[in-house]
């Protein structure tokens, strides 16, 4: 029985409880800018020939930080077409949501000397959670060189597990 109660003990210790690391693997949409005419706004699809159809997909895993730190999002997007992959701080925003801001130097997709884009994580119902990302969005006349920003939406499905 003592050997028995040292075995559940050494896998406990051994195995991460779920509140130390969650991993989300997560599928988006090709970015949207939204368009506003008076009262009246349009989502339109931003056109990146360079990009190809492979699909957006990246990998957050969210590890839980010390006493007096905060947890970190380390997202893994080999391609990583909008730059927002590396570790960053998260900000736990509702119970089974966090946001984090990707920060990262540049050249940005959407913009020119360094790149930043607010994530945002929310668990669903059985494993499944949503994925919003808002990058800072800049369109910049070639003639002028004068920039405006604009709001660019990325949007799409995560699935979880506790690891």
């Amino acid at each position: 029985m003592k050997a028995l109660v040292r075995l559940l003990v050494a896998c406990l210790v051994a195995t991460p409880s779920l509140a130390e690391a969650k991993t989300y693997n997560c599928h988006v949409s090709k970015p949207l800018a939204l368009y506003r005419n008076a009262e009246k706004a349009d989502l339109k699809e931003i056109n990146f020939p360079k990009l190809g159809s492979e699909p957006w997909e990246f990998t957050v895993e969210i590890k839980k930080g010390k006493k007096n730190d905060l947890d970190a999002a380390t997202v893994r997007w080999p391609s990583d077409p909008i730059q927002i992959a590396g570790s960053f701080p998260v900000i736990p925003t509702a119970e089974g949501a966090i946001a984090f801001s990707a920060v990262q130097g540049g050249p940005c997709m959407f913009t020119v000397n360094a790149c930043v884009a607010m994530v945002q994580i929310a668990d669903q119902d059985f494993g499944k959670a949503k994925v919003s990302i808002l990058p800072s969005a800049l369109w910049t006349d070639d003639q002028t060189k004068k920039s405006d920003p604009f709001v660019a939406i990325i949007d799409g499905t995560c699935t979880w597990k506790d690891s």
